[in-house]
Parts: C-alpha cells; structure tokens; sequence
C-alpha cells in the first residue's frame, strides 16, 4: 500500500496477487477492510481530498486480492 500511494519502492516481499492467492478473500472481507481503513484515516486526521485518493488507489487493488 505504501508503494501505490507514493511511499517508498523497497519492497522485497511478493507480489499482491501472488501474497493473497488461496486466502478466500471474499467481497464482504474486502468491504470490512475498506471501512477500517477509512476509519483509521478519519482518526488520524487525513484532509477528505486525499482520503478519497487514497481510498481509490486501495480499491484498483481489490482485482488482485479478492477470490470469491
């Protein structure tokens, strides 16, 4: 996530597919962790503007992690 959104690119673990693939990530999963994510960015104060971006580049991510 760090990567996507502009963070560092040192990165030596697998790729993201690759990392969920077998994990039964299901849409209802992906839906709970989106919102955790939204509410940890509302606790830490993030302006909406780049709340919304955030969320967004998390969510062109969600091909590649949910299963079912």
């Amino acid at each position: 996530m760090c990567k996507v959104t502009g963070g560092s690119n040192y990165y030596m673990g697998r790729e993201i597919k690759t990392a969920h693939a077998g994990l039964n990530i299901s849409g209802g999963d992906w839906k709970k962790n989106m919102r955790y994510l939204a509410q940890a960015l509302d606790r830490c104060k993030v302006p909406q503007k780049e709340k919304e971006e955030v969320l967004a580049i998390v969510e062109n991510m969600k091909r590649d992690i949910v299963e079912n």
